[in-house]
């Protein structure tokens, strides 16, 4: 076997494709060329049963493996590739053309982060984030369908110099302790998370105080950072922007990214030491724990505050039956007695609370004698009635 694919069988099959009892699906998008009938025809072969579109596949399994070869459809075909099962497997790929990535730059970003694998394809690199979680965990949406388009704005973010994905895989390194307390952040925080971040952070179980701290950029960051694309942007010679603005208008592929991934990488550097204000990881471990405190401290009293408002509610509601039982009196006794008559489960149900309401009634305006009298005496008309009587004596009546 040599690359990422057999030479004993097409670049598109498996070497293996074995028997599981999970679910599991997967899906793959191609968002820069789309798929010819001859790619599509090999992508029928792995699943009859397949949605398959020009620029899509998606299948999902419960008794056997995909017959495919993720890394190498990637690797030829596809720009975007999902996977997760119910044993807790969570697998995204994402391919960008190499000239729009800052190897040394990302490096910074992932060099730690232990369920990332970065590997080339020609001219794309493709981050290959494999997360395999505890067996038995349950899909993390509904709709698997839903995931992939969800994320998919992040390979344009990603291509165009907004490396916020990245970050939350750095988060992950800094959660799991692979990270130590001194290892700086790639990023002076992250701010607020769009639609296909916060997707990002539900996919891979993120945990959601780390997410806090991270969204509270230093002080000044935003500042800082905007100060240093002003000065990068009026450092452009005019020939050079006179340049980019005919290649935008010549719909060159991914110009605006490329201007965009140049800017951030510029801005990066000419922040130099002023990087040093980032926080540590160790200062984001510690700010998670606050924000985990709190947030359990504020849960505690939001629980013990719906418990006190149920207790009123149900003190509120035992009070006006209670109300209603004083006021009808005979009355009630003989609804009760109506109720026992129809010799079912649900009427000696509320028969009994009516008593119940009546005996507390009696305690109350202490009549519990003529209660006892009144009870003793419905009794023994109904003592043939052996379900009854059972509930009586399990309510202590």
């Amino acid at each position: 076997m040599s690359g990422p694919h057999s030479l004993s069988a097409p670049f598109w099959v498996a070497e293996q494709a074995t028997l599981v009892n999970d679910y599991q699906y997967l899906e793959f998008q191609a968002m820069d060329n789309p798929l010819g009938e001859s790619e599509r025809e090999h992508l029928r072969a792995l699943s009859s049963t397949a949605r398959i579109t020009p620029s899509s596949f998606a299948a999902d399994y419960q008794w056997e493996a995909f017959k495919g070869n993720p890394r190498s459809l990637v690797a030829h075909w596809f720009d975007l590739h999902l996977h997760v099962s119910s044993r807790g497997t969570r697998t995204l790929m994402v391919r960008l053309p190499r000239r729009l990535v800052d190897r040394a730059r990302l490096d910074r970003f992932l060099r730690e982060v232990r369920i990332v694998d970065v590997w080339t394809a020609r001219d794309n690199l493709v981050v290959d984030i494999r997360d395999d979680g505890e067996e038995g965990s349950s899909l993390p949406f509904e709709n698997c369908s839903t995931i992939l388009p969800a994320l998919a704005p992040l390979r344009g973010d990603l291509a165009a110099g907004d490396w916020r994905a990245f970050y939350l895989l750095w988060l992950v390194a800094v959660e799991r302790g692979w990270l130590g307390d001194e290892a700086v952040e790639p990023l002076p925080g992250i701010g607020p998370l769009n639609g296909p971040l916060e997707t990002m952070t539900r996919l891979f179980g993120i945990d959601a105080d780390f997410v806090r701290a991270a969204l509270e950029r230093p002080e000044g960051s935003t500042e800082r950072v905007a100060a240093a694309g002003r000065r990068v942007v009026a450092a452009i010679p005019h020939e050079e922007q006179a340049a980019l603005l005919c290649r935008l208008l010549d719909d060159e592929p991914h110009v605006a990214a490329e201007v965009r991934n140049r800017l951030a990488a510029a801005v990066s550097s000419a922040m130099g030491d002023s990087l040093n204000r980032c926080r540590s990881a160790g200062q984001i471990r510690e700010r998670a724990e606050t924000l985990r405190v709190e947030r359990e401290s504020a849960d505690a009293k939001r629980l013990v505050a719906e418990r006190c408002r149920r207790l009123r509610e149900a003190q509120r509601e035992r009070k006006t039956r209670l109300d209603v039982a004083r006021r009808r009196g005979v009355l009630a006794w003989r609804e009760a007695e109506r109720e026992i008559n129809r010799c079912n489960a649900a009427a000696y149900d509320w028969a009994v609370d009516m008593l119940l309401d009546l005996k507390t009634v009696a305690e109350e305006d202490g009549e519990t004698l003529g209660f006892v009298e009144r009870l003793n005496g419905l009794c023994e008309r109904h003592a043939g009635k052996k379900l009854f009587v059972a509930r009586l004596w399990e309510l202590n009546v």
